[in-house]
Parts: C-alpha cells; structure tokens; sequence
C-alpha cells in the first residue's frame, strides 16, 4: 500500500491528446479507491493500545486525501481538454468522492481515537468529581449555571482554601523535614556510637586472643616438658627393664645349664643303678627261651603246646621291652 503524503496515479494528458479514453482514466483511479476502501472499511480502533493500527489509519487517510486531490486535479484536466466529455468527468468524480469523502471522514475517526478516547475519559472524570464534590457543599456547583459574583465568590473561597492547604502542606514539608534531619543526627550519632563500640569490641577481642594464645603457648610448652620426662622415664624404664630381662635371661641359662648337668648326672646314676636290672631281665628272658618245651603225641596236646609256645614268645617279648625301658 502507498503510505506516501503524495500520489501520482497516472501522468498528466496533453489536451486533445487521441490515445485519452476517459473511462481508462477512471478504471484506474476507481482500481485505487477499491484498493484504499477495503483497508479504510475494515480498520477498526477501539483501544488507545492500537498504535499500529492508528499509525495505519493516518497513513491510508492521507493517501486517500491524495487519491482525492489528484482525481480532482485529473478531473479539472480532463474538463478543460475535453469539455464534451465534461458530464461524464462530473459524474465520475462525484462518483469516487461520493465513495473516498465518507471512507476518509471514518478513517480521521480511527485516526483521531486516542485523543477522542483522552477527551471522554477526561469528562467522565471531571464529571466524576463534580459529583463526588456536590454532596459536601451547601448546594450542587453546576459551574456554567454560576453567576459572575458567585463564581468570583468561588473561586476566591477555592483560592483561599488552597492557600491555606499549600501552608499547611508547607508546614507539614517542614515538620518532617525536621523530623528526618533530627533522624539523621541520630543515625549519625548511633553510628559514632556503635564505631566505638565495635572497636571496643575489637581491643577486647585482640586482648582475649593474645591471653589465649600466651595460654596456648604455655599448655604447650608444658606438654612438651611432660612428654620429655615421660620419654626419658620410659627410657630408663626400657634400660632397667632390659637389665632386667638379660640377668633373667643369664639366670635362666645358669639354671638350665645345671639342671641339665644335673639331669645328665641323674640319668647316669640312674643308668648305673638299672643296668643289673637289665642284664637279670635280659637273662631271665634268655632263660625262658632255653626251657624245654614237654613232647605231646595227641593234636590236642599239640595245639595246646604250639598256643603255650606263642605266648611265651609275647612273654619273652615284653620282658626285652621293659628291660630296654629301664
């Protein structure tokens, strides 16, 4: 769409031109104008929000406003050059103007809607406080009904009670002025008090801390002297407990050496005293092996001989045996 502030529809004619047919001329103007007038009578604005669409409204009024401006100048053209044809330019004109003019009128509508919108909304407020104001007064104030001397009466009355508010106002402005200047020594002055306190709170706490840390270093230091005499204690406890240990270990060895000694000596005497018993055991056994064994003839004499012979042999056996324990 042509959004300029100037349009150019078709270049001037030449009067007596042959090529000019004037319903060509108007089939492109009327092309136009149906182009505009489907935008122009489909744009609505209902909100102030619709910047778009007003700024779209404008835009196409104005082209319609050019659109006019040259159909009319086209026209004036037309009718000079052609004057026989004056009827039927009329007629289209009007025809197109009796479709732009009323397109452009609704079009200043959409256009002017913010504005129109502002100037309700301003009334209906202005009479919104009228009515509001009225149930407070003597009688209803209907201004353009007021006569001179009551609307001075008014107005002074109105003045005199702004003023009289404007100095209240001021005296309050002052009031808490005051008040916060008197708000801001205080700040300041808790401020100055609380810096005191916290280096107060400051020295204090450096002085903890050094007697912390001198007990620290003391408790420590002490540790370290106990821990000292407990290491050297435990080391001659470790000294004499080795003494210890290596005489018990040289006792010990002292006294088994003897007892071995001992047990050897034992041993022997006791070999010395046994070995009698030994050889009469041995021979004795020795003994039992050379006694005759009696001649049987019956198998029951025979068995009974070899049995007796078998367990003189486990006798002869066991004699040997604890001969040899001895």
């Amino acid at each position: 769409m042509n959004t300029t502030t100037e349009v150019e529809i078709v270049a001037p004619v030449a009067p007596g031109d042959p090529h000019m047919k004037q319903i060509v001329v108007w089939d492109d103007f009327r092309a136009e104008a149906n182009r505009l007038k489907a935008t122009a009578e489909t744009l609505t604005v209902t909100n102030v929000s619709q910047v778009a669409e007003m700024k779209l409204a404008r835009a196409t009024r104005l082209t319609i406003k050019n659109l006019r401006v040259a159909i009319t100048k086209k026209h004036t053209e037309l009718k000079a050059s052609v004057l026989e044809e004056g009827r039927k330019i009329d007629a289209g004109k009007n025809e197109l103007l009796k479709i732009l003019e009323p397109l452009e009128d609704r079009l200043l509508l959409q256009e002017n809607f913010a504005e129109r919108e502002a100037a309700r909304l301003k009334a209906e407020k202005h009479n919104a406080r009228v009515a509001q104001l009225n149930p407070y007064l003597s009688s209803p104030v209907i201004i353009a009904e007021m006569s001179e001397e009551d609307f001075a009466a008014a107005l002074e009355s109105a003045k005199s009670v702004h003023e009289h508010k404007l100095a209240q106002a001021k005296k309050e402005q002052e009031a808490r002025e005051e008040a916060a200047r008197q708000e801001q020594q205080r700040i300041a002055a808790q401020r100055i008090e609380n810096e005191r306190l916290r280096a107060e709170l400051a020295e204090q706490k450096r002085i903890a801390d050094e007697a912390a840390a001198k007990i620290r270093a003391e408790r420590e230091e002490i540790a370290a002297l106990q821990r000292k005499a407990l290491e050297q204690a435990a080391a001659v406890a470790k000294k004499a407990e080795d003494e210890r240990k290596a005489l018990q270990a040289r006792i010990d060895a002292e006294i088994a050496e003897q007892k071995k000694k001992e047990d050897e000596e034992r041993k022997a005497a006791e070999a010395a005293l046994l070995a009698p018993d030994q050889q009469k055991l041995k021979a004795y056994a020795m003994a039992l092996w050379e006694v005759p064994q009696p001649k049987v003839a019956s198998e029951r004499g025979k068995q009974a001989a070899l049995d007796i012979r078998r367990n003189l042999e486990r006798f002869i056996a066991y004699i040997e045996n604890a001969a040899q324990d001895l």
